[in-house]
């Protein structure tokens, strides 16, 4: 059996600066270690023996390095618990006061905290990390390495720069690396492509499959794909024809949405599963299944191509634009006829029963 190799214990190196009184000392550890020098600063005494109360600056490879975190520090002092902060205890800290703070008067929706909830766990490569040893190169691998779309890394640098601010504000960090995180996907919104009639042919075919029922739903109202799945059944009067419900912006929120006499069956079989909301599943599982129907179809669709397809399509009828507005939640200028067409449900109705495909 061969020896086994001696290392050689790491040893201070000569002619390095002798370190004043107050500016703290590096200690080197016994045995063999990757990190052998302790940067270390004097914080207090101890009122009964005397001896120094020492505070760990941290743990380096050479001499030289444990110096000039010393002279970092001495510079500009920072919070050694602060600087002990991995990415996830920043998260935690972050979210607890975003998820809690009020704007006019709302907290932020259950769809927003999903979407930074989200792109916190497509960032599981710094959960550990500590804040402050965070660079731009392991910001932009987490978005190089993300398998989904554009949307998906903006959220994912809406999170991390919000991060930044709260630990800039809250003295965590002087840095700021999420300003140089660059988008590596195509923006796939020009991809988006309307349904053909014949699409919409075979796509009834399915009609009284759970996931036709609701893409047809999103056809006729032009309604969300997290529209549909969050509306609350209370909110559905089938018999006088409107929902209320819609979400993402002020114009959206709590709107009448008219309901075709074509979806009327789709909508009660939804109705029929005795769940608190249309389609009780994540939103996750309605895309799996919405997926699934456009591969048994044949075609390539995303769910929000429905959106815009009903609204290609009623542009086309020569839908007034200011009703079209009202049905599927765009602001318009017109803030007095916008308010008249949401209490006027027969306008509405009078404008979806000539809505066609």
């Amino acid at each position: 059996m061969a020896p086994a190799l001696k290392t050689k214990k790491a040893k201070r190196p000569r002619n390095v600066p002798r370190l004043p009184n107050g500016f703290g000392s590096i200690v080197t550890l016994s045995g063999n270690r990757r990190k052998p020098f302790m940067a270390r600063k004097t914080v207090g005494f101890d009122t009964n023996t005397g001896y120094p109360i020492y505070r760990t600056i941290g743990y380096f490879e050479t001499w030289m390095e444990g110096y000039e975190a010393l002279v970092d520090y001495n510079r500009n002092p920072y919070d050694l618990e602060k600087a002990s902060l991995t990415f996830a205890d920043v998260y935690d800290m972050w979210s607890k006061k975003k998820f809690s703070e009020t704007k006019n008067g709302k907290k932020l929706s259950k769809s927003g905290v999903g979407a930074y909830r989200a792109a916190y766990h497509h960032c599981e490569a710094l959960h550990n990390l500590k804040f402050v040893n965070i660079n731009l190169l392991h910001l932009q691998a987490v978005l190089d390495n993300c398998s989904h779309g554009r949307a998906t890394q903006e959220n994912i640098r809406l999170l991390i720069g919000q991060m930044y601010e709260y630990a800039n504000l809250y003295d965590i960090t002087d840095k700021d690396y999420s300003k140089g995180i660059v988008l590596t996907k195509q923006d796939t919104k020009s991809k988006r492509k309307n349904f053909t009639a014949d699409e919409i042919a075979l796509l009834e075919s399915h009609r009284g499959e759970l996931a036709a029922d609701y893409t047809l739903i999103m056809l006729y109202t032009g309604m969300r794909i997290d529209e549909v799945r969050t509306m609350k059944r209370e909110n559905v009067h089938l018999d006088e024809r409107y929902m209320i419900g819609g979400n993402k912006t002020a114009a959206g929120k709590n709107r009448v949405i008219p309901i075709h006499f074509e979806i009327t069956d789709c909508i009660q079989r939804l109705l029929d599963r005795d769940e608190p909301v249309l389609c009780g599943f994540s939103q996750q599982t309605i895309r799996k299944q919405f997926n699934a129907l456009m591969a048994v179809i044949g075609v390539e669709h995303l769910p929000h191509d429905c959106r815009h397809t009903f609204i290609s399509r009623a542009d086309e009828l020569g839908m007034p634009r200011t009703v079209l507005q009202a049905i599927v939640g765009h602001a318009g200028k017109d803030i007095d006829e916008q308010v008249y067409i949401h209490k006027n449900l027969q306008n509405l109705l009078d404008a979806i029963d000539g809505f066609c495909y």
